[in-house]
């Protein structure tokens, strides 16, 4: 992952901490109803994520080793995410009642799959590089 990918993580979860502490300050919802509130949060979130993974980011703990699975073994960071809050949660149907419990996966399952079908590193290589000043002016001519 290397020092850049520590150093991002550092400052994303420096600003997700301090937005945290202000966000309430900016916006508030008098009223959302659980299935939407997990969608809603669930989509946002993801392409949060999906936005830092794609820039060599992450917020840390399960999300980073579902990166290193996905780089070393080809298994898509959205889905060992997923697996992982899978037992987490059925550890919480011990702990809360199965309504909350239901909702909380539905908004962890959009994450992961928003995760899941749009995150491939193979995906990322052509932006990396830049047109050719050849390709360019053909654009140029063509246009």
């Amino acid at each position: 992952m290397g020092l850049a990918f520590m150093f991002k993580t550092f400052i994303s979860v420096v600003m997700v901490s301090s937005l945290s502490l202000v966000m309430p300050h900016w916006i508030s919802f008098a009223h959302v109803t659980p299935l939407f509130g997990a969608i809603l949060f669930g989509a946002v979130s993801g392409s949060a994520l999906l936005a830092l993974f794609r820039h060599g980011a992450s917020l840390g703990g399960v999300g980073i080793l579902a990166l290193i699975i996905q780089d070393r073994w080809g298994l898509r960071a959205g889905y060992s995410q997923l697996i992982f809050d899978a037992c987490l949660f059925a550890l919480a149907l011990l702990l809360r009642d199965k309504t909350t419990v239901a909702y909380s996966f539905l908004g962890a399952m959009v994450i992961n799959l928003v995760i899941a079908i749009n995150h491939r590193r193979d995906r990322y290589l052509h932006a990396i590089s830049a047109p050719s000043p050849v390709h360019l002016g053909t654009i140029l001519q063509d246009a």
